[in-house]
């Protein structure tokens, strides 16, 4: 069975940009704070004390600790904007006492915005605001959960200079284990894909297409406007693809949009449903290098349909990907 996460905001989703009051006095939005670091956004009730609450406190003794792991800190708190502004902190501050902010996007997580100032909500961010995880509690066993959540994720890849690069985007975990394991067992029985046999195995129970659907499109059609400007999507059907190692045919390099009938398809959309069941099969994009890419399981690969791209052989265990033609919905009379 899929299920879709709830309404609010889920492990996937990107935490909302927001504009409040803050430490300073003025008006400032989050993403315009952030510095493409990982990033804990920690959602705190009222209190009086400029020095903020315990928990407020236990962060800013690690503060040496998060700066040293690339981490920012920011808090929304309900404590008033004369208590935030006398706030002498290494943390940018905003003020919600009202909490529009806290109730529009953040109630659902259950942090009890009418309790005291001490427990708190930390959401632990990526470097693209996408939500990791949720942690609860206060004082500084909350901060090590949070600092420990962080040094048991795998380290970055060292950097690379590049010459060329496909203009690709890479979406990691946009959908989750249990999502892809419901569809990997779609796919096992499904018809292997390749040259001669395109289409796969068309996702057409109204019961798994409504939920994928809702929580693809809420995670990939914001990362679309922010990496290339592109707004109002639609999916032109969902099909699971399989392709097991072995001589058989090699799929041809193609450029999608250049295929009769394709000509309103922008974008294709791979979700990779188990990365650690084969080697190879992974795409190149020839008109940009040699480079090849894989999202990891549960990750979407997007790319435009004007690309010419490779599938390379698959040479071990068996590729299963979940795939989906994007289009531009219709302009509105």
């Amino acid at each position: 069975m899929i299920v879709a996460p709830p309404v609010g905001l889920a492990p996937g989703d990107r935490a909302p940009n927001f504009a409040l009051p803050d430490h300073r006095g003025k008006h400032s939005m989050f993403y315009e704070r952030t510095r493409g670091r990982l990033n804990i956004l920690l959602l705190l009730g009222a209190y009086r004390d400029p020095r903020g609450p315990a928990t407020l406190r236990a962060f800013a003794d690690r503060a040496q600790q998060l700066e040293a792991a690339d981490i920012d800190l920011f808090v929304i708190t309900l404590a008033d904007a004369p208590t935030v502004r006398a706030a002498e902190l290494p943390f940018h501050l905003w003020s919600d006492p009202e909490s529009k902010v806290l109730r529009a996007y953040f109630d659902g997580l259950g942090l009890d915005l009418g309790g005291a100032g001490d427990e708190a909500l930390a959401l632990l961010l990526d470097a693209n605001q996408r939500l990791l995880a949720v942690e609860r509690g206060h004082g500084g066993e909350l901060a090590e959960r949070a600092l420990a959540f962080y040094r048991a994720r795998s380290a970055p890849l060292a950097s690379r200079i590049r010459a060329a690069v496909a203009p690709v985007l890479l979406i990691p975990e946009l959908i989750d284990p249990a999502m892809c394991r419901a569809l990997a067992a779609l796919a096992e029985g499904g018809p292997l894909t390749g040259a001669g046999r395109p289409g796969g195995q068309e996702v057409a129970d109204p019961r798994i297409v409504g939920p994928l659907r809702r929580v693809i499109g809420r995670r990939v059609a914001p990362e679309l406007t922010r990496a290339f400007s592109f707004a109002g999507i639609s999916f032109d059907g969902l099909h699971l693809h399989r392709r097991d190692a072995g001589p058989g045919e090699r799929i041809a390099a193609r450029r999608e949009a250049a295929v009769p009938g394709h000509a309103e398809r922008r974008f294709l959309l791979s979700i990779d449903l188990d990365a650690e069941g084969y080697a190879g099969g992974e795409l190149n994009f020839p008109e940009y290098g040699s480079d090849l890419y894989r999202a990891g399981t549960g990750g979407g690969t997007v790319f435009s349909c004007s690309l010419i791209a490779d599938v390379q052989p698959v040479t071990r265990g068996r590729r299963l990907e979940l795939r989906s033609y994007l289009k531009a919905l219709p302009a509105q009379a």
